[in-house]
């Protein structure tokens, strides 16, 4: 009797395991992996991504608001002076695609 319960539990255990791995996976493939690849895209290119349309616009801008707040709050950039470097970076991108507006 212990012993099924014991598996019954190790059981639960692992699917609750199984499904917050899951879940963790899903909010980093649909939230931040695109968020670091348009962010790449933005830093290598000094424009904006395709699937943001073209030309630049205000609208762009403010996704690249977006990014530059990730980037000041994010607990993924390696540390303050790289977070410095990458806001200083992207304020001056952001500036290029202000004139442009």
């Amino acid at each position: 009797m212990t012993g099924a319960v014991l598996l019954g539990g190790a059981a639960c255990l692992a699917l609750v395991v199984f499904i917050g791995q899951h879940a963790l996976w899903r909010v980093i493939h649909t939230r931040i992996a695109p968020r670091h690849r348009d962010l790449q895209y933005v830093l290598d290119h000094r424009r904006p991504p395709d699937h943001w349309g073209a030309p630049v616009d205000h609208d762009q801008v403010a996704r690249l608001d977006m990014l530059i707040d990730y980037v000041a709050r994010t607990r993924l950039v390696a540390d303050e002076r790289t977070r410095g470097l990458l806001r200083d970076e992207l304020g001056e991108i952001r500036e290029e695609w202000l004139r442009r507006c």
